[in-house]
Protein backbone atom coordinates (compact mmCIF):
# COMPACT_ATOMS: atom_id res chain seq x y z
CA UNK A 1 0.00 0.00 0.00
CA UNK A 2 1.66 2.97 -0.95
CA UNK A 3 0.39 5.24 1.53
CA UNK A 4 2.13 3.61 4.18
CA UNK A 5 5.18 4.99 3.73
CA UNK A 6 3.98 8.31 3.48
CA UNK A 7 2.70 8.24 6.98
CA UNK A 8 5.50 5.96 9.05
CA UNK A 9 7.61 6.81 11.39
CA UNK A 10 10.87 9.23 10.75
CA UNK A 11 13.37 6.24 11.53
CA UNK A 12 14.92 5.76 8.49
CA UNK A 13 14.03 2.80 6.08
CA UNK A 14 16.07 1.63 3.17
CA UNK A 15 14.34 1.13 -0.13
CA UNK A 16 14.97 -1.68 -2.28
CA UNK A 17 15.17 -0.59 -5.90
CA UNK A 18 15.13 -3.39 -8.40
CA UNK A 19 16.68 -3.15 -12.27
CA UNK A 20 15.37 -1.75 -14.86
CA UNK A 21 16.46 1.07 -17.02
CA UNK A 22 15.21 4.16 -17.49
CA UNK A 23 14.85 6.53 -20.81
CA UNK A 24 13.55 9.84 -20.30
CA UNK A 25 13.76 13.29 -22.40
CA UNK A 26 12.89 16.43 -21.62
CA UNK A 27 9.73 18.15 -23.03
CA UNK A 28 8.71 21.92 -23.52
CA UNK A 29 5.20 23.22 -21.69
CA UNK A 30 3.74 26.24 -22.13
CA UNK A 31 2.46 27.72 -19.10
CA UNK A 32 -0.24 30.38 -19.33
CA UNK A 33 1.19 33.24 -17.77
CA UNK A 34 4.23 32.91 -16.73
CA UNK A 35 7.28 34.44 -18.11
CA UNK A 36 10.51 33.34 -17.07
CA UNK A 37 13.59 36.24 -17.47
CA UNK A 38 17.22 34.47 -18.73
CA UNK A 39 19.07 32.96 -15.51
CA UNK A 40 22.63 33.46 -14.55
CA UNK A 41 25.09 30.50 -14.69
CA UNK A 42 23.84 26.86 -13.96
CA UNK A 43 25.48 24.29 -13.19
CA UNK A 44 22.98 21.78 -15.40
CA UNK A 45 24.13 18.41 -16.91
CA UNK A 46 20.97 18.35 -19.56
CA UNK A 47 20.36 21.62 -21.54
CA UNK A 48 20.45 25.04 -20.80
CA UNK A 49 17.41 27.47 -21.43
CA UNK A 50 17.05 29.70 -24.21
CA UNK A 51 15.52 32.92 -23.13
CA UNK A 52 13.18 34.94 -25.76
CA UNK A 53 10.98 31.41 -26.24
CA UNK A 54 7.86 31.57 -23.93
CA UNK A 55 8.42 27.31 -22.88
CA UNK A 56 10.23 25.86 -20.11
CA UNK A 57 11.84 22.88 -19.24
CA UNK A 58 12.80 20.65 -15.80
CA UNK A 59 16.85 20.42 -15.96
CA UNK A 60 18.40 17.96 -14.00
CA UNK A 61 21.37 19.93 -11.49
CA UNK A 62 24.58 18.51 -10.42
CA UNK A 63 24.67 17.83 -6.95
CA UNK A 64 26.95 16.67 -4.51
CA UNK A 65 26.82 13.26 -2.53
CA UNK A 66 28.71 12.24 0.73
CA UNK A 67 31.10 9.65 -0.36
CA UNK A 68 30.41 5.85 -0.14
CA UNK A 69 27.17 6.52 1.43
CA UNK A 70 23.73 6.77 -0.01
CA UNK A 71 21.97 9.77 -0.01
CA UNK A 72 18.78 11.76 -0.28
CA UNK A 73 17.36 15.15 0.05
CA UNK A 74 13.76 15.52 1.57
CA UNK A 75 13.08 19.58 1.33
CA UNK A 76 14.09 22.29 -0.43
CA UNK A 77 13.44 26.18 0.48
CA UNK A 78 14.37 28.89 -1.82
CA UNK A 79 15.33 32.41 -1.31
CA UNK A 80 16.73 33.67 -4.43
CA UNK A 81 17.94 32.65 -8.18
CA UNK A 82 21.42 32.79 -6.01
CA UNK A 83 20.19 31.36 -2.71
CA UNK A 84 18.63 28.20 -2.03
CA UNK A 85 18.98 25.23 0.93
CA UNK A 86 17.49 21.50 0.33
CA UNK A 87 18.24 19.16 3.67
CA UNK A 88 17.82 15.10 3.76
CA UNK A 89 20.02 12.56 4.90
CA UNK A 90 23.05 10.47 4.22
CA UNK A 91 23.54 6.53 4.91
CA UNK A 92 26.74 4.86 5.37
CA UNK A 93 27.10 1.41 5.40
CA UNK A 94 26.77 0.45 8.50
CA UNK A 95 23.36 2.09 8.15
CA UNK A 96 24.33 4.90 10.28
CA UNK A 97 22.33 8.25 9.50
CA UNK A 98 23.65 11.87 9.11
CA UNK A 99 22.09 15.30 8.45
CA UNK A 100 22.69 16.49 5.19
CA UNK A 101 22.83 19.98 3.56
CA UNK A 102 23.42 21.39 0.76
CA UNK A 103 23.74 25.13 -0.75
CA UNK A 104 22.92 27.11 -3.88
CA UNK A 105 24.36 29.72 -4.65
CA UNK A 106 23.94 30.50 -8.23
CA UNK A 107 26.53 28.65 -9.51
CA UNK A 108 26.80 25.44 -7.90
CA UNK A 109 24.91 23.12 -5.24
CA UNK A 110 27.94 22.41 -2.38
CA UNK A 111 27.31 20.18 0.84
CA UNK A 112 27.95 22.19 3.58
CA UNK A 113 28.88 21.09 7.62
CA UNK A 114 25.55 20.49 9.36
CA UNK A 115 25.50 19.64 13.15
CA UNK A 116 24.25 16.89 15.07
CA UNK A 117 23.08 16.64 18.82
CA UNK A 118 25.85 15.41 21.19
CA UNK A 119 25.78 11.34 21.73
CA UNK A 120 23.63 10.72 18.43
CA UNK A 121 23.27 7.52 16.48
CA UNK A 122 21.39 8.37 13.88
CA UNK A 123 20.08 11.54 12.53
CA UNK A 124 17.92 13.23 10.10
CA UNK A 125 16.01 16.24 8.14
CA UNK A 126 13.28 16.19 6.74
CA UNK A 127 11.75 19.81 6.10
CA UNK A 128 13.36 23.68 5.84
CA UNK A 129 12.33 26.86 5.60
CA UNK A 130 13.71 30.18 4.83
CA UNK A 131 12.68 33.87 5.54
CA UNK A 132 15.91 35.53 4.66
CA UNK A 133 19.59 34.71 4.10
CA UNK A 134 20.22 34.89 7.96
CA UNK A 135 17.10 32.89 9.18
CA UNK A 136 16.79 29.68 7.92
CA UNK A 137 15.02 26.08 10.01
CA UNK A 138 15.70 22.39 9.48
CA UNK A 139 13.99 20.13 11.15
CA UNK A 140 13.82 16.46 11.53
CA UNK A 141 14.44 13.42 14.37
CA UNK A 142 17.87 11.64 15.76
CA UNK A 143 18.30 8.78 17.66
CA UNK A 144 20.45 8.84 21.20
CA UNK A 145 22.79 6.18 21.27
CA UNK A 146 21.20 4.98 24.04
CA UNK A 147 17.56 5.02 23.07
CA UNK A 148 15.66 3.10 20.19
CA UNK A 149 13.47 6.35 20.11
CA UNK A 150 13.55 9.27 17.56
CA UNK A 151 13.95 13.04 19.28
CA UNK A 152 12.74 16.17 17.52
CA UNK A 153 15.71 18.03 15.69
CA UNK A 154 15.80 21.82 14.68
CA UNK A 155 18.76 23.42 13.24
CA UNK A 156 19.26 27.12 13.11
CA UNK A 157 21.05 29.04 10.23
CA UNK A 158 22.15 32.03 11.17
CA UNK A 159 24.33 33.62 7.95
CA UNK A 160 27.07 32.07 9.36
CA UNK A 161 26.36 28.64 10.58
CA UNK A 162 24.30 25.85 11.38
CA UNK A 163 23.72 25.33 14.94
CA UNK A 164 21.57 22.72 17.19
CA UNK A 165 18.57 24.39 18.92
CA UNK A 166 17.21 22.39 21.90
CA UNK A 167 13.48 21.83 21.33
CA UNK A 168 10.80 19.76 23.50
CA UNK A 169 9.62 16.84 23.53
CA UNK A 170 6.48 15.39 23.82
CA UNK A 171 6.71 11.62 25.60
CA UNK A 172 9.50 9.25 25.93
CA UNK A 173 9.18 7.39 22.73
CA UNK A 174 9.33 8.32 19.25
CA UNK A 175 8.93 12.38 18.64
CA UNK A 176 9.91 13.64 14.83
CA UNK A 177 9.17 16.79 13.30
CA UNK A 178 7.93 16.97 8.99
CA UNK A 179 7.18 20.36 8.68
CA UNK A 180 8.82 23.79 9.16
CA UNK A 181 7.39 27.10 8.39
CA UNK A 182 8.62 30.70 9.40
CA UNK A 183 5.93 33.35 10.00
CA UNK A 184 7.09 37.19 10.50
CA UNK A 185 9.25 36.55 13.81
CA UNK A 186 7.87 33.23 14.99
CA UNK A 187 8.29 29.70 13.61
CA UNK A 188 6.02 26.80 13.72
CA UNK A 189 7.27 22.79 13.17
CA UNK A 190 5.33 20.10 13.01
CA UNK A 191 5.12 16.49 13.31
CA UNK A 192 4.38 13.40 15.22
CA UNK A 193 4.74 11.61 18.85
CA UNK A 194 3.94 8.35 19.51
CA UNK A 195 2.62 8.20 23.08
CA UNK A 196 2.90 4.59 23.71
CA UNK A 197 4.99 1.36 23.22
CA UNK A 198 1.70 0.47 20.42
CA UNK A 199 3.27 3.48 18.08
CA UNK A 200 -0.26 5.17 18.58
CA UNK A 201 0.64 8.66 17.11
CA UNK A 202 -0.65 11.74 18.01
CA UNK A 203 -0.05 15.31 16.22
CA UNK A 204 2.65 17.87 17.50
CA UNK A 205 3.28 21.32 16.82
CA UNK A 206 6.13 23.66 18.57
CA UNK A 207 6.47 27.13 17.82
CA UNK A 208 9.20 29.51 18.50
CA UNK A 209 8.70 32.44 19.84
CA UNK A 210 12.01 34.30 19.19
CA UNK A 211 13.26 33.03 22.10
CA UNK A 212 12.43 29.45 22.10
CA UNK A 213 10.54 26.68 21.06
CA UNK A 214 7.50 25.47 22.96
CA UNK A 215 4.94 22.45 22.63
CA UNK A 216 1.64 24.08 21.84
CA UNK A 217 -1.54 21.65 22.29
CA UNK A 218 -3.11 20.53 19.35
CA UNK A 219 -5.87 18.35 18.49
CA UNK A 220 -6.45 14.53 17.91
CA UNK A 221 -9.41 13.24 16.30
CA UNK A 222 -8.63 9.87 16.64
CA UNK A 223 -5.74 7.70 18.59
CA UNK A 224 -3.80 8.09 15.43
CA UNK A 225 -2.97 10.69 14.18
CA UNK A 226 0.23 13.34 12.42
CA UNK A 227 1.15 16.21 10.47
CA UNK A 228 3.33 16.05 7.70
CA UNK A 229 3.11 19.59 6.77
CA UNK A 230 2.71 23.04 7.86
CA UNK A 231 2.28 26.76 6.00
CA UNK A 232 1.23 29.92 6.69
CA UNK A 233 -0.63 32.87 5.37
CA UNK A 234 0.24 36.47 4.90
CA UNK A 235 -2.07 36.93 7.19
CA UNK A 236 -1.17 35.06 9.88
CA UNK A 237 -3.14 31.80 9.58
CA UNK A 238 -1.12 28.82 10.23
CA UNK A 239 -2.06 25.67 8.40
CA UNK A 240 -0.79 21.96 9.02
CA UNK A 241 -1.95 18.73 7.06
CA UNK A 242 -1.61 15.20 8.16
CA UNK A 243 -3.43 12.27 8.89
CA UNK A 244 -5.71 10.54 10.87
CA UNK A 245 -6.80 6.91 10.97
CA UNK A 246 -10.56 6.33 11.93
CA UNK A 247 -12.25 3.88 14.14
CA UNK A 248 -12.57 1.11 11.33
CA UNK A 249 -8.51 1.46 10.60
CA UNK A 250 -9.35 3.25 7.74
CA UNK A 251 -6.15 6.50 6.90
CA UNK A 252 -8.31 9.62 6.04
CA UNK A 253 -7.14 13.46 5.56
CA UNK A 254 -6.22 15.77 8.62
CA UNK A 255 -6.08 19.10 8.04
CA UNK A 256 -5.00 22.08 11.35
CA UNK A 257 -5.73 25.34 11.20
CA UNK A 258 -3.99 28.13 13.87
CA UNK A 259 -6.28 30.91 14.15
CA UNK A 260 -3.63 33.22 16.46
CA UNK A 261 -4.94 31.32 20.13
CA UNK A 262 -5.59 27.96 19.24
CA UNK A 263 -5.32 24.67 17.20
CA UNK A 264 -8.71 23.35 15.49
CA UNK A 265 -9.59 20.58 13.51
CA UNK A 266 -10.43 21.72 9.89
CA UNK A 267 -13.35 20.03 7.55
CA UNK A 268 -11.45 18.00 5.35
CA UNK A 269 -12.66 15.95 2.22
CA UNK A 270 -11.63 12.54 1.17
CA UNK A 271 -11.32 11.02 -2.17
CA UNK A 272 -14.62 8.98 -2.74
CA UNK A 273 -14.58 4.95 -3.29
CA UNK A 274 -10.62 5.49 -1.75
CA UNK A 275 -9.53 3.05 0.55
CA UNK A 276 -8.04 5.63 2.43
CA UNK A 277 -6.07 9.15 1.74
CA UNK A 278 -3.21 11.16 3.49
CA UNK A 279 -2.04 14.72 2.68
CA UNK A 280 1.61 14.88 2.77
CA UNK A 281 2.68 18.47 1.80
CA UNK A 282 0.57 21.89 1.93
CA UNK A 283 0.79 25.67 0.81
CA UNK A 284 0.07 29.20 0.53
CA UNK A 285 -0.65 31.46 -2.05
CA UNK A 286 -2.91 34.27 -0.03
CA UNK A 287 -4.96 33.68 3.10
CA UNK A 288 -7.79 32.09 0.71
CA UNK A 289 -5.65 30.37 -1.75
CA UNK A 290 -4.23 27.10 0.32
CA UNK A 291 -3.18 24.00 -1.24
CA UNK A 292 -2.37 20.83 0.11
CA UNK A 293 -1.00 17.17 -2.16
CA UNK A 294 -0.82 13.57 -0.58
CA UNK A 295 -2.63 10.42 -2.44
CA UNK A 296 -5.29 8.23 -2.32
CA UNK A 297 -5.32 4.41 -2.42
CA UNK A 298 -7.80 2.35 -4.29
CA UNK A 299 -8.68 -1.52 -3.81
CA UNK A 300 -11.38 -1.91 -6.78
CA UNK A 301 -11.04 -2.52 -10.58
CA UNK A 302 -8.52 -2.20 -12.03
CA UNK A 303 -6.84 -2.98 -8.70
CA UNK A 304 -4.86 -1.54 -6.33
CA UNK A 305 -3.48 1.51 -6.85
CA UNK A 306 -2.76 5.03 -5.60
CA UNK A 307 -3.94 8.71 -7.23
CA UNK A 308 -2.60 11.71 -6.01
CA UNK A 309 -5.11 13.78 -3.87
CA UNK A 310 -4.94 17.31 -4.21
CA UNK A 311 -7.11 19.57 -2.52
CA UNK A 312 -7.73 23.58 -2.05
CA UNK A 313 -8.71 26.51 0.67
CA UNK A 314 -10.68 28.45 -1.26
CA UNK A 315 -11.25 31.13 1.58
CA UNK A 316 -14.54 28.89 2.95
CA UNK A 317 -13.42 25.66 2.73
CA UNK A 318 -11.30 23.15 1.65
CA UNK A 319 -12.43 21.10 -1.64
CA UNK A 320 -10.66 18.08 -3.52
CA UNK A 321 -9.32 19.33 -6.84
CA UNK A 322 -9.20 17.14 -10.22
CA UNK A 323 -6.19 16.13 -12.23
CA UNK A 324 -5.04 14.70 -14.96
CA UNK A 325 -4.66 11.05 -15.62
CA UNK A 326 -1.31 10.10 -14.49
CA UNK A 327 0.81 7.50 -16.59
CA UNK A 328 0.49 4.65 -14.73
CA UNK A 329 -1.70 3.27 -11.22
CA UNK A 330 0.92 4.40 -8.34
CA UNK A 331 1.23 7.65 -8.45
CA UNK A 332 1.78 9.71 -5.27
CA UNK A 333 2.53 13.82 -4.67
CA UNK A 334 5.24 14.76 -1.78
CA UNK A 335 5.17 18.38 -2.11
CA UNK A 336 3.51 20.95 -3.24
CA UNK A 337 4.73 25.00 -3.83
CA UNK A 338 3.47 28.27 -5.65
CA UNK A 339 3.51 31.83 -5.67
CA UNK A 340 1.10 35.16 -6.60
CA UNK A 341 1.56 35.28 -10.47
CA UNK A 342 3.03 31.80 -10.70
CA UNK A 343 1.40 28.19 -11.36
CA UNK A 344 0.84 25.81 -8.43
CA UNK A 345 3.91 23.12 -8.70
CA UNK A 346 3.44 19.27 -7.38
CA UNK A 347 5.96 16.95 -7.42
CA UNK A 348 6.27 13.22 -6.10
CA UNK A 349 6.85 10.31 -8.03
CA UNK A 350 5.27 7.65 -10.76
CA UNK A 351 5.38 4.13 -10.33
CA UNK A 352 6.32 2.86 -13.87
CA UNK A 353 6.14 -1.14 -12.85
CA UNK A 354 3.11 -2.37 -11.83
CA UNK A 355 4.89 -5.88 -9.77
CA UNK A 356 7.55 -3.54 -8.42
CA UNK A 357 5.79 -0.66 -6.44
CA UNK A 358 9.17 0.55 -6.05
CA UNK A 359 10.31 1.54 -9.03
CA UNK A 360 9.76 5.04 -10.03
CA UNK A 361 10.10 7.97 -12.54
CA UNK A 362 10.23 11.64 -11.27
CA UNK A 363 6.58 12.96 -11.44
CA UNK A 364 5.28 16.70 -11.43
CA UNK A 365 2.31 18.77 -12.11
CA UNK A 366 1.46 21.85 -12.48
CA UNK A 367 -2.11 24.03 -12.03
CA UNK A 368 -2.92 27.34 -13.61
CA UNK A 369 -6.40 28.86 -13.73
CA UNK A 370 -6.31 28.02 -17.32
CA UNK A 371 -4.54 25.22 -17.69
CA UNK A 372 -4.23 21.67 -14.56
CA UNK A 373 -2.02 19.37 -16.39
CA UNK A 374 0.25 16.23 -15.94
CA UNK A 375 3.69 16.82 -16.67
CA UNK A 376 6.12 13.55 -16.55
CA UNK A 377 8.92 15.12 -18.00
CA UNK A 378 11.36 15.91 -14.63
CA UNK A 379 14.42 14.47 -15.74
CA UNK A 380 15.16 10.68 -13.77
CA UNK A 381 19.05 10.29 -13.82
CA UNK A 382 18.52 6.75 -11.64
CA UNK A 383 18.38 4.16 -13.77
CA UNK A 384 16.29 2.38 -11.14
CA UNK A 385 14.28 4.41 -9.73
CA UNK A 386 13.83 8.37 -9.05
CA UNK A 387 10.88 10.31 -7.03
CA UNK A 388 10.94 14.01 -5.56
CA UNK A 389 10.58 14.82 -2.23
CA UNK A 390 9.84 18.63 -2.01
CA UNK A 391 10.17 21.63 -4.35
CA UNK A 392 10.26 25.59 -3.99
CA UNK A 393 9.72 28.57 -5.81
CA UNK A 394 10.93 31.82 -4.68
CA UNK A 395 7.82 34.00 -6.06
CA UNK A 396 9.74 35.43 -9.08
CA UNK A 397 11.18 32.87 -11.53
CA UNK A 398 13.57 29.96 -9.94
CA UNK A 399 11.55 26.84 -8.78
CA UNK A 400 13.72 23.86 -7.63
CA UNK A 401 12.65 20.29 -6.14
CA UNK A 402 14.86 17.90 -4.77
CA UNK A 403 14.87 13.84 -3.87
CA UNK A 404 16.10 10.61 -4.45
CA UNK A 405 17.83 8.50 -7.90
CA UNK A 406 18.73 5.46 -7.57
CA UNK A 407 21.45 3.91 -9.62
CA UNK A 408 21.19 0.45 -8.60
CA UNK A 409 19.00 -1.71 -5.84
CA UNK A 410 21.28 -0.43 -2.80
CA UNK A 411 22.99 2.73 -3.98
CA UNK A 412 21.41 6.04 -3.88
CA UNK A 413 22.47 9.67 -4.54
CA UNK A 414 20.83 13.31 -4.82
CA UNK A 415 18.38 14.67 -7.15
CA UNK A 416 17.76 18.35 -7.72
CA UNK A 417 15.90 19.38 -10.41
CA UNK A 418 15.31 23.22 -11.92
CA UNK A 419 12.28 24.50 -13.65
CA UNK A 420 14.07 26.96 -16.36
CA UNK A 421 13.78 29.01 -19.72
CA UNK A 422 13.90 25.94 -23.21
CA UNK A 423 13.93 26.21 -26.65
CA UNK A 424 10.31 24.60 -28.01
Amino acid sequence: MRIARAVTSAKPVAIDRLALALASALCCVLVSGWSVAPDGPHSLSTVTGIPSYPCHSWVHMSSPNVANDNNLLAAVATISASNAWAVGTSTNASNVTQTLIEHWDGHAWTIVSSPSPSGSANSQLTAVAASSPTDVWAVGSYYPSSSSYSQTLILHYNGTAWSVVPSPDRTSTNNALEGVVITGSAAWAVGYTTVDIAQSAQTLAEEWNGTSWSIVSTPNPTIKNGLRGVTATSAGTVWAVGYQVNASGVTETLIEQWSGTAWTVAPSPNTINAAASSLVAVMSVSDSDVWAVGSSVYTTYPGAHDLPLIEQWNGSSWIIVSGQPVPNNFADLLGVTGAPGMPIVAVGEDVYRANAWDQSTALTEMWTSTQNSWINMAPSPGAFSNLLYGVSADGQRDVFAVGVAWSNSTSSQTLIDQYVPAMC
